[in-house]
């Protein structure tokens, strides 16, 4: 038997169609092979087909007796077809009591389920009323790891009481496999971000079963769990506070935890790079209140195309947005695309700020529709040249405001915010408080990754 993998977890179903693989183990239509299901007990315990009366119409069932005392009946079903993958998987099977041939209707109790040794179930408790008609049972769901092998085990433990014919029906036993997606989750910061204050962490789960319950954040990955959200449905939020004497390089790495309605869990660690405050200082900000017709204060309309060509007839709507800025005040910067657009071009350049600094690091307001977006800061003499890129919006993360912070950047002069759009589909891309600040000495870092999911 190969390895195997178990965890309690809650029976639950979205719909009917979560488990779509499945494979009958036995029905008892031809029979209990005693040879196959081997029975363990004390004293008077019995595995024998009842072909009088079976679940879901069928004709046949097993029929489990015993004295009083303990026992179980297990049998190992070899090369299971419906678990060929690692997967989530449960067991099914129909049970009722033996009211026809039973004295006094004595049901089983203590009655439970395994799978390969762990316990999956459990059927009747230490009080065991008649179960007069088919009963569907559904076990917890447990993880199979490349398993050719499955020890399907009923364990009934009666506690003594002898001289009763204590009895259960079993029939229609099934091995069901999980259709869900692994878990995995969009993470706001992205991993790899700058961190200058105190950060709302927005985590957006995917895959499972969609009925996300509970994230956990475990900060500095050291096993302990130091927040836990269960709001959703679809946003978790953790928020990041400063650590005291951090110091402008220090990293840190939040593990995150989701778990869904099945019990289904996903983890991921990111990894932020930690700015504090203090010491920076502001060398040029925007908050799109002012402007000059399509132009705002501190900007310059330039429309350059994907090829890095000026556009003479740019596919793009400008307008000021007054509806839902950042901060719920003033206004902010509204593009549209409303054809498909060139995957790339930038729209505006800032006014040049200072050239003298260490590092720059550069903050902003951003939402869209769809796709993302990008600020840039970049040095030129020929109005051309970039140095360095911001990953702004990422793709998936819907109209909402995200707050973001780039990787600081050790520039020559002169020096501008440039505007940038990465759009594959029509959409709106919003932006809001553009904020470039500088630090008082080089932090060596790489730029935020993309791995999203």
């Amino acid at each position: 038997m190969k390895r195997f993998f178990a965890t309690m977890l809650a029976v639950g179903l979205v719909g009917g169609s979560a488990y779509a693989q499945s494979q009958m183990l036995d029905d008892f239509e031809d029979g209990v092979d005693t040879d196959a299901w081997t029975i363990q007990g004390f004293q008077g315990e019995t595995a024998t087909q009842l072909t009088t009366d079976g679940a879901d119409g069928s004709s046949a069932s097993m029929r489990l007796t015993d004295d009083g005392f303990s026992f179980f009946i297990f049998q190992e079903f070899e090369e299971v077809t419906a678990a060929e993958e690692d997967g989530i998987y449960r067991l099914t099977f129909w049970y009722k009591s033996d009211v026809d041939n039973a004295v006094a209707n004595q049901m089983m109790r203590n009655f439970s389920v395994q799978a390969n040794g762990v316990p999956v179930g459990t059927v009747t408790g230490t009080t065991a009323p008649t179960v007069e008609n088919w009963t569907l049972f559904e076990t917890d769901t447990f993880l199979l790891d490349e398993l050719d092998d499955l020890e399907v085990r009923f364990v009934a433990g009666n506690g003594g009481v002898d001289g009763l014919p204590w009895h259960i029906l079993i029939d229609e036993v099934y091995l069901e496999k999980l259709e869900a997606e692994p878990i995995t989750m969009a993470v706001r910061p992205i991993n790899g971000d700058w961190l200058g204050e105190d950060t709302t962490i927005t985590v957006t789960p995917r895959g499972g079963s969609g009925d996300y319950t509970t994230v956990e954040f475990d900060l500095g990955n050291n096993g302990t769990i130091d927040a836990t959200d269960t709001t959703g449905p679809e946003d978790f939020t953790y928020l990041l506070e400063m650590p005291s004497g951090a110091e402008d390089g220090d990293t840190i790495d939040l593990r995150i935890i989701v778990t869904d309605s099945l019990d289904i869990v996903g983890e991921r660690v990111v990894t932020y790079t930690l700015v504090p405050d203090a010491g920076r200082e502001t060398l040029f900000t925007s908050n799109f209140e002012n402007w000059d017709g399509l132009v705002p204060d501190g900007w310059n309309l330039v429309d350059i195309n994907g090829a890095g060509d000026l556009d003479p007839d740019p596919d793009r709507e400008i307008s000021i947005e007054t509806d839902e800025p950042f901060g719920g005040e003033g206004s902010s910067l509204r593009l549209e695309y409303p054809t498909n657009p060139d995957p790339f071009r930038y729209t505006f350049l800032s006014d040049t700020f200072e050239s003298d600094r260490n590092d720059y690091l550069i903050t902003a307001a951003l939402r869209a529709t769809t796709s993302f977006g990008r600020l840039y800061i970049f040095t030129s003499e020929d109005g051309d040249t970039w140095v360095n890129s911001f990953a702004g919006l990422e793709p998936g993360t819907g109209n909402a405001w995200g707050y973001y912070l780039s990787s600081p950047l050790n520039l020559g002069g002169p020096n501008y915010a440039a505007l940038a759009t990465h759009f594959f589909n029509p959409g709106v891309f919003w932006v809001d408080e553009v904020i470039v600040t500088s630090a008082e000495e080089v932090i060596e870092t790489s730029n935020p990754t993309w791995d999203l999911y």
